[in-house]
C-alpha cells in the first residue's frame, strides 16, 4: 500500500471518528394514552437529538417494534405506566425535566 492510500484510509478512519452517529428517524410528536391522568404529548424528535443511542429508551432497539410488541402493557406486570415512569423519571431527575404528574399529562387531551 502507498503512502498517500495508507494517508487516506487514516484521515477516513479519522473523520469517521469525528461525525456522531445519525439515529434512527422518527415521529416527530407521539401522544402517549393515560386514560385516567390525560394524554401525555411525547416530544419524540426532542428527546431523540438528546439521547445518545436509540438503546436509551428503546431497550431492545427500534427494530423491536413498539413496547406493546413485547411488553403486555396494561396486563399485568409490567405495566406501560411503571415502565414509563421508570424510563421516564429517573431520566428527568438527573437531566432537570418536568417530575411532577402536570408537567408531562395534560388532562385536556
Amino acid at each position: 500500500m502507498t503512502i498517500a492510500k495508507s494517508l487516506t484510509m487514516i484521515l477516513l478512519g479519522l473523520l469517521a471518528l469525528a461525525v456522531p452517529p445519525v439515529l434512527a428517524e422518527g415521529p416527530e410528536r407521539i401522544d402517549l394514552p393515560a386514560p385516567r391522568m390525560g394524554t401525555v404529548p411525547f416530544p419524540h424528535e426532542l428527546h431523540q437529538e438528546r439521547a445518545q443511542s436509540c438503546e436509551v429508551c428503546h431497550h431492545k432497539g427500534v427494530e423491536s417494534g413498539p413496547c406493546h410488541g413485547c411488553h403486555e402493557l396494561g396486563k399485568g406486570p409490567p405495566q406501560g405506566r411503571d415502565l414509563f415512569h421508570k424510563i421516564c423519571k429517573d431520566c428527568h431527575q438527573k437531566e432537570g425535566g418536568p417530575t411532577a404528574c402536570n408537567g408531562c399529562h395534560n388532562r385536556t387531551s
